[in-house]
């Protein structure tokens, strides 16, 4: 097919299914391949003494890319592939040159769920890809299968250990904290108070529970509202105006700039969604009559 972009084309779109493929019924090298599909997976077998299993096998982890698999060897990860080539014009380099990009799509199509397990770093994000992409392993074979869910099992236990260590550190505060608390000046007592600027990791951890304002898609991120108090230099708002944004519109907001039109965009008050969020973890007294 080589450099003809109208085929290529065409064969991408007959990949995905949108289209009926092309009738090579005629093609005399293409069913000569078919014809010997069979002869090359039997000598195979024979010379090797190994076993080829889930011959045909049709793979769909996603919607839009796929790979069907003339087999796979029995025991191991290594996906069998059968070609046709003329006697007289074959060489190993050009049939590694011409065949190699079919078998690395294949290879890619079997692993990529396993590549998306072993990239998962949080509990949060961990359960999330299970929702959204762990019924897909029903279209592997039975060993494929297998193979992602003992992996997701595995890894599902690392994201939580290290997200119970990071709530630790986080419910401790340092020595350097403690003492730059102790010494710290109650500037709200001032004839001109300045505002409070509270810190307060449990709110912080409430608030990272919460879906996006914006879509109410995650993983997410707190965002402290810059315009809900007065800039102080290398300090950031009140943690009581912190509201939960999926990282897609945090990264959005901040390159937009001008936060309050954003949020005007949109047609959401954050601050009235933050200080919700702050009256949920931190409930004000009821009063006695």
């Amino acid at each position: 097919m080589g450099d003809d972009e109208a085929a290529l084309i065409r064969l991408w779109r007959e990949k995905r299914e949108e289209i009926e493929p092309v009738d090579l019924s005629g093609n005399l090298l293409v069913q000569l391949g078919l014809a010997t599909e069979d002869l090359n997976r039997r000598s195979y077998e024979a010379n090797t003494g190994e076993l080829i299993t889930d011959v045909q096998c049709k793979i769909r982890t996603r919607c839009w890319i796929g790979a069907t698999l003339d087999g796979r060897v029995q025991g191991s990860d290594a996906i069998f592939e059968a070609k046709f080539m003329l006697p007289w014009s074959f060489s190993e380099e050009a049939a590694a040159e011409k065949q190699m990009p079919q078998l690395q799509h294949n290879m890619w199509v079997v692993a990529e769920l396993l590549h998306e397990i072993e990239a998962l770093c949080a509990a949060d994000d961990a359960a999330l890809w299970a929702r959204r992409r762990l019924p897909a392993k029903n279209q592997l074979s039975a060993t494929d299968t297998q193979q992602v869910e003992e992996a997701f099992a595995a890894k599902f236990v690392v994201t939580q250990t290290q997200s119970a260590k990071s709530d630790d550190v986080l419910s401790e505060p340092s020595l350097a904290e403690q003492t730059s608390a102790a010494r710290q000046i109650d500037k709200t007592a001032l004839v001109f108070p300045e505002p409070r600027r509270v810190r307060d990791r449990d709110h912080i951890r409430h608030v990272i529970k919460q879906p996006c304002l914006v879509c109410s898609r995650r993983p997410f991120d707190p965002h402290h509202l810059r315009f809900a108090q007065s800039r102080a230099l290398g300090r950031k708002v009140s943690d009581e105006f912190t509201v939960p944004l999926c990282r897609g519109h945090h990264r959005e907001l901040h390159r937009y700039g001008d936060e309050a039109g954003w949020w005007k965009k949109f047609g959401l008050d954050p601050n009235a969604a933050a200080r919700a969020l702050w009256l949920t973890s931190h409930p004000q007294p009821k009063s006695v009559i």
